[in-house]
Parts: C-alpha cells; sequence; structure tokens
C-alpha cells in the first residue's frame, strides 16, 4: 500500500521491516514488481468502471481488521 501511494513514510518504514526481516534484492525487486503489476491491473479496471467478479469465491469478511472496530 505504501508503495502505491508513494508514502514518504510508509515506504522507508516497510523497507526498513523487509531488510529486518531478512529479504535480499532480489526478493524486493520481485515484491516490487507484483505491485506494480496489481496496481496497473486495478488502475485499468477503475477506468473501465469494472464490476469485482470474486463475490461467489472470496466474498466480503465483515469481521473488523485487528483493533479494528465495527461499521
Amino acid at each position: 500500500m505504501s508503495l502505491t501511494t508513494r508514502s514518504a513514510f510508509g515506504v522507508p518504514f516497510h523497507l526498513g521491516e523487509m531488510r529486518r526481516l531478512g529479504v535480499g534484492e532480489r526478493e524486493v525487486i520481485e515484491v516490487i514488481g507484483v505491485t506494480q503489476m496489481f496496481s496497473s491491473y486495478t488502475k485499468i479496471a477503475d477506468t473501465l468502471q469494472l464490476e469485482s467478479d470474486m463475490g461467489d469465491i472470496a466474498p466480503v469478511d465483515p469481521s473488523p481488521a485487528p483493533g479494528g472496530h465495527r461499521h
């Protein structure tokens, strides 16, 4: 998320966490490539105003995120 939003705080933070966990340069580059690919797909789908067809495969989970609250 921080990569696609170009977060000035998030990118260095998450890169630091990846490094702390032992992720190497090649793995970082792979993660960036996959992130950019899916970000591009999302932008195209948004531009074409496509509806999700994943409802039957991955229905929306109404439970709150850890530490989150129900709305």
